[in-house]
């Protein structure tokens, strides 16, 4: 019920030209899924950034996201390489207020209220592509990341989930690979 009526609020404002932000639940499985707007990206030669934003109360949500460029396929020919997986592969960063404020949002969709900040330190991820091509921004195609947060740490801080770049739409999707790791997700981002 709480899940609804967040999702109610995050959808009443609509004079910002950001769009309010999107839930997609799977009810089977009570997920919280978010969708953000991918407004910028940028390359270098390691990584390629994702900025991504979205309105949710009234107030702007949104964090950086950069993908390491030479991650390779991890589905070829139909069968999981080892080759898809990348230490590092994933940074989370915060772009400030408006991250601390998707942190917010978050935990509250996940029924977790925290007054903490998103963390100042660059979040580091190990990855596995889910594709069966290298990553091309350039392209409108629809690419999948499991992201294993802390997978060093103990069983208490680690987490996964997942990360799709829907270039078609302009879509930075965060999904819920368990809603287990919910705890240990919003404690990986913040301060």
């Amino acid at each position: 019920m709480s899940i609804l009526s967040t999702l109610w609020n995050c959808g009443q404002n609509k004079n910002d030209s950001l769009k309010e932000i999107t839930e997609i639940t799977n009810k089977e499985d009570d997920f919280a899924d978010v969708s953000l707007n991918i407004l910028s990206k940028t390359h270098d030669e390691n990584y390629t950034s994702f900025v991504a934003k979205r309105m949710c109360n009234q107030k702007v949500v949104g964090l950086e996201v950069l993908l390491a460029n030479d991650i390779e396929p991890g589905v070829i020919n139909g069968q999981i390489s080892q080759n898809g997986f990348r230490k590092n592969g994933l940074i989370l960063k915060s772009i400030g207020k408006e991250s601390d404020e998707f942190l917010s949002a978050l935990s509250k969709l996940y029924s977790l209220n925290t007054k903490n900040k998103f963390k100042k330190n660059e979040i580091s991820a190990t990855v596995f592509s889910l594709n069966s091509e290298k990553l091309n921004s350039n392209n409108s195609s629809y690419y999948k990341f499991k992201i294993f947060l802390n997978d060093e740490s103990n069983e208490d801080d680690y987490a996964e989930l997942y990360i799709n770049l829907n270039f078609q739409n302009q879509k930075l999707e965060i999904f819920e690979k368990d809603n287990e790791y919910r705890k240990a997700i919003i404690k990986a981002l913040s301060e």
